[in-house]
């Protein structure tokens, strides 16, 4: 398991000199392995702590979970405190069939400035994919987003949902064609859309490259690591 790859950069991995030390354990089991790791970083700018535990089991040969943590406390030296800290829950069903997959995942994340700001953020999503026929596939997918962020003493509360979907067709073994698109709807009412074509080749077996152009694009942090959703 890969955990919180995208959990945002410390100021502390700035190029600089510094000296850093951690600690790690793993485990492998036949349906289960797991790791955990515990680093102290030391530099100009301050020091950092970081723990970071993960895990994955296979419950049964169609029900999977992995999970992932992190924690982070920068200590800067001229300049506020900075905590973060992530938690992730990833659930896969994968029939061996032909059956539809479907598989979620949950997100809670929180970070803080000392005396400034804190926001937390909790954001779901879930989705299915289906061949409806042996050429021809089917994905849907729908996200909800929780976010309080406290600034200055103020308090602010939003709801964002994310539904979408895409199409896909084998032209032959090798090559294959598809349409997404998808709509990001705030609580205020707005609504951005994300849509446009794409087009994938297989070279060899289990690999698959792909390429496609959005007419119109988004960007929420929050949800951009699922899908491509940006413009162009």
């Amino acid at each position: 398991i890969s955990p919180l790859e995208t959990a945002p950069q410390s100021p502390l991995t700035l190029n600089q000199s510094f000296t850093s030390a951690y600690t790690g354990a793993g485990y492998r089991g036949e349906k289960t392995v797991a790791s955990a790791r515990i680093e102290v970083r030391d530099s100009t700018v301050g020091t950092r702590y970081s723990g970071i535990l993960g895990g994955a089991r296979e419950t049964s040969e169609t029900l999977s979970f992995a999970a992932a943590g992190r924690f982070e406390q920068n200590l800067i030296a001229q300049g506020p405190d900075i905590q973060r800290a992530d938690f992730r829950l990833g659930t896969s069903w994968r029939p061996r069939g032909e059956g539809p997959v479907v598989y979620n995942r949950f997100d809670v994340s929180f970070d803080e400035t000392q005396g400034q700001f804190r926001n937390w953020r909790v954001v779901n999503n879930i989705g299915v994919n289906a061949l409806v026929t042996k050429r021809t596939q089917l994905a849907a997918f729908y996200g909800v987003k929780y976010a309080r962020s406290n600034f200055a003493g103020d308090s602010f509360d939003e709801v964002t949902h994310l539904i979408g979907g895409d199409v896909r067709h084998d032209i032959t073994r090798r090559l294959d064609i598809g349409f997404a698109g998808s709509a990001l709807i705030s609580q205020s009412g707005q609504t951005d859309f994300q849509y446009g074509p794409n087009l994938g080749v297989s070279p060899t077996e289990n690999v698959w490259v792909s390429v496609g152009y959005n007419f119109e694009g988004f960007n929420d942090r929050d949800f951009q690591d699922a899908e491509f959703s940006r413009d162009g």
